[in-house]
């Protein structure tokens, strides 16, 4: 009875998916029991560590754990850190998760805050045009660690095309930030804004770039039904050497 339960939601979840990743939804000859076994596994991972997850989606994971495998598969992502931030949640929540997937447990979740120009405690619009100071949707790659106006901060490549691929031109980088925290929370009733960058709380930045330095995936997602990316696509994974995760 769990396992048709379990397979019903897998197909419900792999068809959103597909639409995500502007995907033919006719597979050829032999390809849905991989994609089956692909979205199985993701699952399943998911399963395994839904107790420390804390209210991470499981779309959102699915999404961002599918993207993780076709950055690493494409020899781009060098780390087993995973982080998550869903901008689908307010401000006044936590809603940057950093998991270790290899260890399959959670580091730390925290609070996160998202540009002034996409909105004041709720982020509604997105996009990667200079000086817009929004919040960029898509998959990133830390980058190198520098010291700036905000202290210790960490460089982000974005790899999303007309999504977050200015991240660089416009400074969009992970640093610590005064407005991230209880006192602006209870002040307010939520948090500061950045001009773009995913921003965190100075007490817990050294923490954070010292995890997910060195390459790893950072994956930011939000109300926006127009967002598409080609490592939502499983076909990459599939035509690549890969195993069940």
């Amino acid at each position: 009875m769990m396992q048709g339960k379990r397979l019903i939601i897998l197909l419900m979840l792999v068809g959103g998916l597909y639409v995500q990743a502007g995907e033919n939804l006719n597979p050829k000859p032999g390809e849905s029991s991989k994609k089956s076994t692909l979205f199985l596994g993701i699952f399943e991972k998911y399963q395994r560590m839904q107790s420390d997850l804390n209210g991470l989606e499981l779309s959102v994971f699915m999404n961002a754990y599918l993207g993780y495998l076709n950055l690493s598969a494409a020899g781009l992502a060098e780390s087993p850190i995973l982080t998550i931030v869903d901008f689908k949640k307010p401000s006044s929540e936590p809603r940057m998760w950093i998991l270790d997937l290899q260890k399959e447990n959670l580091l730390l979740l925290t609070w996160a805050a998202h540009g002034k120009g996409s909105g004041r405690e709720m982020a509604e619009t997105f996009s990667n045009t200079p000086e817009s100071f929004q919040t960029s949707l898509g998959f990133y790659l830390t980058a190198e660690e520098y010291r700036g106006k905000n202290g210790r901060s960490l460089r982000l490549d974005g790899m999303d095309k007309g999504y977050n691929s200015n991240a660089r031109k416009r400074h969009v980088v992970m640093h610590g930030a005064d407005y991230v925290s209880a006192e602006t929370l209870a002040q307010n009733g939520y948090l500061g804004n950045s001009e773009g960058c995913p921003a965190v709380a100075r007490e817990v930045n050294d923490l954070v770039i010292d995890w997910v330095k060195g390459r790893s995936v950072l994956f930011i997602t939000g109300n926006a039904e127009n967002y598409q990316s080609q490592w939502l696509n499983p076909e990459l994974l599939l035509s690549a050497s890969w195993s069940a995760p």
